[in-house]
């Protein structure tokens, strides 16, 4: 029988998993490459990073559903 400290970490993963699919489908293609290069500022999250890339890519003009080429 799984313990108590066990089953809670099986649903905050879950939860963490279920989170990061809906960001990566909400995001748009240009923002989705933009997301690995901001998570390796220290300190970034992502959710901060997913609302900045797609500031980003919408200062390029790639940012709603855009391919990412920047046209």
């Amino acid at each position: 029988m799984l313990t108590k400290k066990t089953m809670t970490m099986l649903l905050v993963g879950a939860l963490i998993v279920m989170a990061s699919v809906n960001l990566n489908e909400a995001l748009s293609e240009c923002a989705k490459d933009c997301m690995p290069v901001c998570l390796r500022v220290e300190g970034a999250t992502i959710p901060v990073c997913g609302q900045s890339c797609e500031e980003y890519c919408k200062q390029l003009g790639g940012g709603a559903g855009g391919d990412g080429d920047g046209f």
